[in-house]
């Protein structure tokens, strides 16, 4: 009974027990495919014996979107971490964020080697991609390129080199290949250059080259021994006559076995035929015609007369040169045969390309008649045309270095040698 003892009630008081969660953002990969993807992840959070994630809940936004190669997210907001358990004081940190990884797609761009043969036009050109992880792949993205130094005419080895433009959303290797322009037969033709240049590639073959160039000087050589030997052949006949018959000279052609003259009496409206007088042989440079239609070559009037000197090949009789015509006054004609040709300057030296005029006359036999007119008084012939040419008229022109010589023959074949050397 000593003590008055009055009993108050107390209060227990539990604190919420503090808990150090740390959340963290899950992540993917995906490759590249050449449109947005998108990746809704979870926040998770670091395991603790106390913590039972069934009570966790995270009210904040959890979806990243990318196209392109990158890394695309979003972050965890600890204000948006939600614990339904008030027995706990929960401090939030954040550790990493949701995140959509997109890889590039990894590419091997190979050019394809080729080969053709030398001449032939180059194939087209291609290539080919390795795809490794058979991920999308757009080749206008890639913008490819492809090209080679090859030349179709020079047989060898070259690259193809292959190269595309940087683009992140894609991990390209290149790899060259090879262009061979391989040998193959050289063709070539009969004519010009084409005879020592390949037709397909144009490589020149100097041993051909040499034999056409020599092929050449022969035939030019040939040419103008041709050319030559026919001038001094037409200038070589002359013609005159008697009471009783016409006489034929000329001079010998090379290779020529005989000579066959033909002759018919001059009239305007070419009445008489020619007839074949004599063939002779390839000794006889001179013959009397003696005989025309089977008569005595009748003196009061004109004969036409043309020479064909010929050899024999294959059994058969071939021409080598036949004379132009000539005119030969009979020996009671009203016309005279021409005596000889004076000219002014038998001898003329010209620069390439320059020209000059023979100034040349006849001399008639019998001065008190005219020259038979069928056909111009006076002709030219040139030896070489290569060297000088010459005009109907007598006019020169200086072509190429040399010398040359410039017949003037009249009506019944006296000629005139004029000599020209161009400088």
């Amino acid at each position: 009974g000593n003590y008055n003892i009055t009993y108050v009630n107390g209060v227990l008081k539990i604190n919420p027990k503090p808990l150090n969660i740390t959340v963290f953002g899950q992540e993917t990969y995906a490759r590249y495919n050449g449109k947005e993807q998108t990746y809704t992840g979870t926040v998770l959070c670091t395991a603790d014996p106390e913590f039972d994630f069934s009570k966790f809940s995270y009210t904040g936004n959890t979806t990243v979107k990318g196209t392109n190669a990158g890394d695309y997210e979003i972050t965890p907001l600890a204000a948006n971490c939600v614990y339904s358990d008030s027995n706990y004081k929960i401090n939030w940190s954040v550790d990493s964020p949701i995140r959509l990884t997109i890889t590039q797609c990894a590419l091997d761009i190979t050019a394809d080697s080729k080969e053709t043969n030398h001449g032939s036009d180059l194939a087209a050109l291609t290539y080919t991609i390795k795809n490794y992880n058979s991920c999308y792949y757009n080749e206008d993205e890639l913008n490819i390129s492809i090209s080679t130094n090859a030349d179709k005419n020079k047989p060898g080895t070259y690259d193809i080199t292959v190269s595309c433009e940087d683009n992140p959303n894609y991990a390209v290797r290149t790899f060259n290949g090879t262009y061979t322009v391989g040998n193959s037969p050289h063709y070539y033709g009969t004519q010009g250059d084409e005879r020592f240049t390949c037709t397909v590639c144009g490589a020149v073959d100097d041993d051909l080259k040499a034999q056409a160039e020599a092929a050449d000087k022969a035939a030019t050589e040939a040419k103008a021994a041709r050319e030559k030997a026919k001038a001094e052949f037409i200038a070589s006949v002359d013609g005159t006559s008697t009471e009783s018959s016409v006489i034929v000279k000329w001079g010998k052609v090379p290779n020529a076995k005989r000579y066959v003259i033909y002759a018919a009496y001059c009239d305007k409206n070419h009445t008489y035929k020619y007839k074949k007088i004599k063939a002779v042989s390839g000794k006889v440079t001179k013959y009397e015609i003696k005989k025309l239609y089977g008569k005595k070559p009748n003196p009061k009037k004109n004969v036409k007369v043309y020479i064909v000197a010929q050899k024999k090949k294959n059994g058969k009789w071939r021409k080598i040169f036949k004379t132009p015509t000539f005119h030969i006054a009979g020996a009671k004609s009203k016309c005279s045969n021409v005596k000889k040709i004076t000219v002014k300057k038998n001898r003329f030296s010209l620069k390439q390309g320059k020209t000059a005029n023979i100034k040349a006359k006849i001399v008639l036999v019998d001065k008190s008649k005219k020259a038979v007119n069928h056909v111009r008084k006076l002709r030219f012939k040139s030896t070489n045309s290569a060297v000088v040419k010459v005009t109907k008229s007598g006019k020169i022109k200086a072509v190429g270095k040399g010398k040359a010589t410039v017949f003037v023959y009249s009506n019944n074949g006296t000629a005139k040698a004029i000599k020209v050397t161009v400088k």
